[in-house]
């Protein structure tokens, strides 16, 4: 028995037959009509529409035969699809290829067959035949022949209709799924959806849009005059100048807000959004597509919000980077001292101007900044105005959005013109530093008596030389050392009037740089010595190494001063009496602790100690101002000063943040 080779495309040829959907499904007349005609023309028992699977032939329509389908292996049809023409087997019992086939030795004991390969309509590849067979030797002449190769072709003609028709039905479910998936959106996101016959103005309007407006679905007119009797007069204008203006290509994209009026005589605030859906072959739209969308509500809490923001002086704003339409509320313009409505041009060119020149650039700098990497961003600059005779403080806030893919769409946010706020700053920065000068004077004031002594004291050595020099005659090597003593006291009276000199000067206004904070420790040690040996305390002084302070030295140095001092005075009645300074670095946090031989602060004075006008002191030897003062100062560098209570004695400590601090040997 020959078995037929596997066709050339066998892979592709079965991969057409599933693709089909007819191995195993019912019997269809049309097909049995075909087989039935075959056995008519060419006068056998048997004719088969028979599909050739994998490993069997199945048949589709059967007439004459007991049987379904068989083994492809001893199947006649898995030869006849590896030829062109008719394959043809007059008597299978004396064919070399057939004579032990088990269907001619048995049932159902064919002898002749006679098929025609079947192709499938797209791929053109065979997929069955068409065939006739007989229980006896037989032939078929040319007009048979030419039958079979008419019903092959009425055959797979009615398999490319078949194919047609299942492509139609799916996808008219995919249309109606899709059609209910798209009323589904509109419905759920509260659309409705109208679509306009550029041509002849007949605009069809769904379901919702009619709800919308409490209009009747089947009693409206589909006509663009249904819309235009329900838009508001004031509105009208302006929604047809953005629709003609789309539809003639000047603006991207068709957006307009108006008035429609309900049924029950109320005004509804519509967004109204559309695009070209169609264009004729000249180029000029065909249908305009698009949705209402009902705002009312969105409309009324802006007019809210415009109120809430008249009173805060906040105003609001949008950049839409598709359009480069701005949106600016009414206390926007206001801050900027522009008249409403002006052209888009002519409203980015005022908002510029008004920017100060020196602002801008920093301004630019963070949307730029924004739109790349999608951050938030805070802004403060000056508003120019009257050529910079007047001058506004403005601080915002924006953000951009951007679409699914990353593009961004629109930078929006709120200013507020903090003007105001910015003056009051300005003046308790200035009443500020008053207060500290006023301290820094109270604490010399204190200081008075040492520091008078401290200077009489060289003073009465110098006297003393100079009467000396004029009463004596000296050798040279007394002279000498004479006046090296002179010298000496002159050097330390200066070094003491520099001190206080420089102490007592006004610190400038947010003056900071770096400075080392042995000279801030070294400094205040000096002008807290008078005051130390007046009272016999003992002054210790850790090395603090290199660290570096970002601050204004002469309100650190004040701070120092203050701390040595309350603790000067707060242990110089004690047996033992010291007072040590120690710094250091630890957790790139900088600290400065003032350490005295006291004994630790109570907590009912520990709650107060930091308040205007507290103090422990007898009246008149102190203002309870220091510590209030210093812990401003250090707040204004956002540094912190606490009681530490993990050392046995009174401790101060002062703590710089890392961003204030450095290691100059780092």
């Amino acid at each position: 028995m020959l078995v037929a080779k596997k066709h050339p495309k066998e892979k592709d040829r079965v991969e057409a037959l599933k693709a089909l959907e007819l191995l195993d499904t019912i019997n269809e007349k049309e097909f049995d009509e075909i087989t039935y005609l075959a056995s008519q023309i060419c006068n056998t028992p048997i004719a088969l529409f028979s599909l050739v699977d994998e490993d069997r032939q199945w048949f589709k329509s059967n007439r004459g035969c007991n049987l379904n389908q068989t083994s492809r292996d001893i199947s006649f049809c898995s030869h006849t699809i590896l030829v062109e023409d008719v394959f043809c087997v007059s008597n299978a019992k004396t064919d070399g290829r057939f004579f032990d086939n088990p269907l001619v030795t048995s049932e159902p004991n064919l002898q002749f067959y006679a098929g025609i390969a079947i192709h499938d309509p797209s791929t053109q590849l065979p997929i069955g035949t068409l065939c006739v067979m007989d229980n006896k030797p037989n032939q078929i002449n040319e007009s048979q022949i030419k039958a079979l190769h008419a019903l092959k072709n009425q055959l797979q003609k009615l398999l490319q209709l078949r194919e047609q028709l299942k492509s139609s039905k799916k996808f008219e479910t995919q249309l109606t799924v899709q059609n209910q998936r798209f009323e589904y959106i509109l419905e759920g996101a509260g659309l409705g959806a109208w679509d306009r016959l550029v041509d002849t103005n007949e605009v069809f309007f769904d379901r919702r849009w009619c709800e919308m407006l409490g209009l009747k679905y089947d009693e409206t007119p589909n006509l663009l005059a249904t819309w235009d009797k329900l838009v508001h007069p004031d509105d009208k204008a302006k929604a047809y100048g953005d629709i003609e203006a789309y539809l003639a290509g000047k603006t991207p994209l068709y957006e307009n807000l108006h008035r429609l009026r309900h049924s029950s005589g109320d005004w509804v605030w519509i967004l109204d959004r559309g695009r070209i859906s169609e264009w004729h072959e000249n180029g000029k739209p065909k249908r305009f597509t698009g949705t209402h969308f009902d705002v009312t509500n969105q409309v009324k809490s802006e007019k809210n919000l415009e109120e809430a923001q008249k009173i805060a002086k906040i105003g609001s704003w949008s950049f839409d980077l598709r359009t480069r339409n701005q949106m600016w509320s009414a206390e926007h313009f206001k801050i900027f001292e522009i008249q409403s409505p002006q052209s888009q041009e002519k409203l980015y060119e005022l908002y510029r101007e008004r920017i100060h020149p020196e602002d801008i650039a920093e301004l630019d700098r963070l949307i730029d900044r924004a739109t790349k990497f999608g951050e938030g961003f805070v802004y403060n600059h000056r508003v120019w105005l009257d050529n910079g005779a007047r001058i506004k403080y403005v601080q915002g806030i924006g953000q951009v959005t951007f679409d699914l893919n990353g593009v961004p769409l629109l930078v929006a946010g709120t200013c507020q013109d903090i003007t105001h706020q910015v003056q009051i700053e300005n003046e308790l920065e200035i009443k500020r530093a008053e207060a500290i000068q006023t301290s820094k004077m109270a604490i010399l004031g204190e200081m008075a008596a040492g520091v008078a002594h401290e200077i009489n004291n060289p003073l009465a050595i110098i006297k003393g030389n100079i009467l000396l020099f004029k009463t004596q005659q000296l050798d040279k090597d007394k002279l000498e050392k004479r006046i090296d003593t002179v010298n000496s006291c002159v050097d330390r009276i200066a070094k003491i009037v520099k001190g206080l000199s420089q102490f007592s000067r006004s610190s400038e206004l947010g003056t900071r740089e770096n400075c080392p904070l042995s000279k801030i420790i070294q400094d205040s040690v000096f002008l807290s010595e008078v005051n130390t040996k007046r009272h016999g305390v003992e002054l210790r002084v850790q090395d603090p190494g290199d660290l570096e302070i970002n601050c204004n030295e002469i309100e650190i140095e004040q701070v120092v001063v203050n701390l040595i001092k309350n603790a000067v005075d707060a242990v110089k009645d004690l047996d033992q009496k010291w007072v040590s300074i120690v710094a250091g670095r630890e957790n790139g946090v900088v600290f400065l602790k003032v350490i005295d031989s006291g004994k630790g602060i109570s907590p009912e004075v520990e709650s107060k100690i930091f308040q205007p006008f507290f103090t422990t002191k007898m009246v008149g030897e102190g203002t309870g101002l220091g510590l209030s003062i210093s812990k401003g100062i250090l707040d204004s560098h956002n540094a912190t000063i606490q009681i530490n209570k993990n050392i046995e004695n009174t401790c101060f400590e002062i703590r710089f943040p890392q961003n204030l601090a450095r290691d100059v040997a780092a």
